[in-house]
């Protein structure tokens, strides 16, 4: 259809497909930020008004994939949407799409196209959800039923997916049976499975990866081997949960290193070598052409990896003495950074606090090395590669690493804000190698500015000026978020950074329409 033809079928897919396209739209960079306010709010709405859902649940998919930027987690409502999603899905029936009568109060005779096309959203749903849970640290809430078999697509050629689907709803469902099978003991009060048992689940799960790798990447494209290889990472993170009196503890460390650079080399393949003196500008300018328009998701898993590839640096290349990994190690580390920071849309975003957070650590590990020889490490570094958060499964490591730098930056008073505006160069490791970066798409040599709200065609009730309750800058037109809702789950990732000014774009509850319902505020 023509974009006027997606406006007039559903305004929240129209704006969902424009929130990703205004990402990176250098015409005007301020878009994506003008839009995010708004687009949200017209997604509540539609939300609460029922309308159009089959249309709501594809803008839900997209804003899942790519959600606006946020400065905290406990702001950010990508797992709130996910689970919408799922639930509108299965209200209206896409899991049965063969039987969407059973679902409607209307007679609905579904055309051929009508029908694929409810197949094939349905399992980019489950696709999403999976992703979304994984990232997260969370239990996934997909169904992976006859629709989405194999035997449904032998019976039906309706329910034949296309070919890049079909390869990563595979990838996703063996996630789910990761998580499942390694994360969801009944007998354990985290999840865990148990020590004695987790060895042989994790041969078993890494035959079946096997089989699914030699299916896939036979032809396949680069972004289907990214998520191919975050699978892998994904099962391979499970090591961190091992006690070291375990037979198989250093071969699953050697196994997880080779499945995160495996990860981290595949994302980066395409992309123009960094070395130390890479800049953030050219990243922008020249590198990671792919990157900077990766998935939610993939910087998530990078993340992780980066954190993995520090701590087994750190640890376990130094105790087993490989030190032309370690080379290759510190490398593919600084190439990691750059193409973290490159994914950030925005000024402050979680993106470049966290890509920031990592930085850091990496580059004081560095320095306490230096000083102290090597094999020696910062006091906040815990050598023992145990975690202590335990409960969100594969990405406990970033939640646990994110936890332990922000207990020593609490003790010392380490503030990032000037880090910010100058972001770390991960290779050098002196206080002064800090580097200013004003060219490229982002700017951190000055504070953010508020910009003002403008009116959005086919958004009713959402021009500049409105004024919403207890917030006086709306009144002349502009946002400034001045609280957020606790979130017991996502704690550790708030308040990294004691800002002096909000994140430019990011709505508070009230603004999102859910201030007074059912007492939330």
């Amino acid at each position: 259809m023509a974009p006027e033809g997606y406006f007039e079928y559903c305004p929240a897919l129209f704006w969902a497909i424009a929130s990703v396209g205004a990402r990176r739209y250098q015409v005007e960079p301020t878009l994506l930020n003008r839009l995010s306010g708004p687009i949200t709010r017209l997604v509540w709405s539609a939300l609460a008004d029922m309308k159009q859902m089959y249309g709501v649940v594809k803008a839900l998919c997209l804003l899942c994939t790519w959600p606006f930027p946020t400065s905290s987690t406990s702001s950010d409502p990508t797992f709130i949407f996910c689970g919408v999603m799922m639930q509108i899905a299965m209200q209206i029936g896409l899991h049965r799409p063969s039987h969407a009568q059973d679902f409607s109060k209307f007679r609905m005779e579904l055309h051929e196209d009508e029908l694929k096309d409810r197949v094939r959203t349905w399992a980019i749903c489950n696709i999403v959800a999976q992703r979304v849970a994984t990232g997260y640290g969370q239990p996934a809430n997909t169904l992976y039923d006859w629709t989405l078999s194999s035997k449904a697509a032998n019976t039906d050629s309706n329910f034949t997916l296309p070919s890049p689907v079909a390869d990563h709803l595979r990838i996703e469902r063996f996630s789910q049976k990761v998580s499942s099978t390694l994360y969801s003991n009944r007998q354990n009060p985290v999840g865990l499975a148990s020590d004695t048992e987790r060895q042989a689940y994790v041969n078993l799960l890494a035959s079946d990866f096997a089989d699914l790798e030699e299916e896939i990447s036979d032809g396949s494209s680069a972004v289907t081997l990214m998520y191919l290889r975050a699978a892998h990472l994904h099962l391979r993170l499970s090591a961190f949960f091992s006690p070291p009196t375990m037979t198989s503890y250093r071969t699953d460390l050697m196994r997880l290193y080779n499945a995160t650079t495996s990860f981290l080399e595949t994302c980066l393949g395409h992309e123009q070598s960094a070395g130390s003196g890479f800049t953030h500008e050219a990243s922008v300018s020249a590198g990671f052409v792919s990157l900077i328009y990766g998935t939610n998701y993939i910087f998530q898993m990078m993340l992780a990896a980066g954190f993995a590839l520090l701590k087994l640096h750190n640890n376990f290349l130094q105790q087993v003495g490989l030190d032309s990994e370690q080379e290759k190690a510190r490398n593919l580390f600084n190439k990691t950074i750059w193409a973290l920071r490159s994914m950030s849309v925005q000024e402050n975003d979680l993106a470049q606090r966290l890509a920031e957070v990592l930085a850091q650590v990496w580059r004081g590990s560095r320095a306490a090395a230096e000083k102290n020889g090597i094999g020696a490490a910062p006091a906040y570094i815990d050598n023992s590669m145990q975690l202590k958060v335990r409960c969100r499964m594969s990405v406990s490591l970033v939640y646990d690493s994110v936890w332990r730098w922000r207990e020593e930056a609490s003790r010392k008073g380490i503030s990032l804000e000037s880090y910010l505006k100058h972001p770390t160069d991960p290779s050098a490791i002196t206080d002064s190698s800090a580097s200013s970066v004003t060219a490229g798409t982002n700017n951190f040599t000055s504070d953010p500015p508020l910009r003002p709200l403008s009116v959005v065609p086919g958004m009713p009730g959402m021009a500049t000026g409105l004024g919403f309750p207890g917030n006086g800058n709306l009144a002349s037109g502009y946002i400034e978020a001045n609280y957020e809702v606790f979130d017991p789950l996502n704690w550790m990732l708030d308040g990294l950074v004691d800002f002096p000014y909000a994140l430019p774009g990011m709505p508070d509850m009230d603004q999102l329409g859910m201030g007074g319902l059912g007492g939330i505020s």
